[in-house]
């Protein structure tokens, strides 16, 4: 008797078990990659809610990021967003007001050189 080896049948079977093997190889390391996703993302938001009792965390850091790049990138960015909607919104408004609000335009705008 042979056992699985140099005939066509013995080499099919050994063909077929290493598909199955690799698809549940696949399937476990599937199941272990969510696992692993599950549990990373309960840690990140566990570090993120806030427990009653626990000490505030300051946002000086925050503020520290918005004064430095106040005048050169977070200043001139806002004051154009904030020009453009108003804008647009006395645009949009001016047919409906009165013939006296109607010539209503904005002028000026200034953000100035402090974040709030």
């Amino acid at each position: 008797a042979r056992v699985a080896g140099g005939g066509p049948l013995g080499l099919l079977a050994a063909a077929a078990c290493g598909v199955a093997c690799v698809g549940y190889l696949r399937a476990v390391e599937a199941a272990q990659q969510g696992e692993l996703m599950r549990v990373a993302e309960a840690r990140a938001l566990r570090g993120w809610q806030l427990r009653v009792g626990a000490p505030a965390e300051s946002v000086g850091w925050l503020n520290a990021i918005l004064a430095a790049g106040w005048e050169t990138t977070f200043g001139p960015y806002l004051h154009e967003a904030i020009r453009e909607s108003l804008v647009e919104s006395l645009r949009q408004l001016t047919p409906t007001l009165p013939r006296t609000l109607a010539s209503i335009q904005l002028w000026s705008l200034n953000v100035g050189r402090q974040p709030p």
